[in-house]
């Protein structure tokens, strides 16, 4: 499976993206470049992103986004493109 294919999987199921999830299990270490040049251009989608802050475990102030995929009726054409990616990019390791 290709990044751009568990990328698309992961947004396909629902799941909220964020840094560390995009770091460890997609292999790409900076998705405010790649998800726009990825997903949204090539497949005419829009994702949503949630501005989240808080505080690390030392305190001080952190700041990040989540990515998600809405399933609304201008992504439609999209999401179908995207499941048509994945089915063909999608090979399990053995």
């Amino acid at each position: 499976m290709t990044a751009k294919a568990s990328l698309c999987l992961a947004l396909l199921k629902g799941k909220t993206i964020s840094l560390k999830d995009c770091f460890k299990v997609h292999s790409i270490s900076n998705p405010a470049r790649e998800i726009p040049r990825m997903i949204e251009r090539p497949f005419g989608v829009e994702v949503k992103r949630e501005h989240k802050t808080g505080k690390s475990k030392f305190g001080t102030p952190v700041s990040w986004t989540d990515y998600s995929l809405p399933f609304t009726e201008e992504n439609k054409p999209g999401i179908k493109e995207m499941i048509g990616y994945v089915n063909k990019n999608f090979q399990i390791k053995k």
